[in-house]
């Protein structure tokens, strides 16, 4: 991330979608990095969530695709 600010802005979606209710299939929070120990790093995401959770509004923000879960009757 760009820096410290947009990481923990990052981090906050992402905790958002386990709060309503979302699944987070992969976590990318708390990654680190050897070679740069102060960096601002967050790992591949992915998110199954619905258009109505704040991650999947807040997109835009950072590079975050939720994946939505489509059920059809037949």
């Amino acid at each position: 991330m760009i820096s410290p600010e947009a990481k923990t802005r990052a981090e906050r979606l992402i905790g958002s979608a386990e709060t309503e209710g979302g699944n987070i299939l992969l976590d990318g929070r708390g990654v680190q990095v050897e070679a740069y120990p102060n960096g601002n790093f967050i790992g591949p995401t992915v998110i199954e969530a619905d258009s109505t959770m704040t991650c999947y509004k807040c997109v835009h923000i950072f590079l975050l695709r939720s994946l939505l879960t489509c059920s059809h009757s037949t």
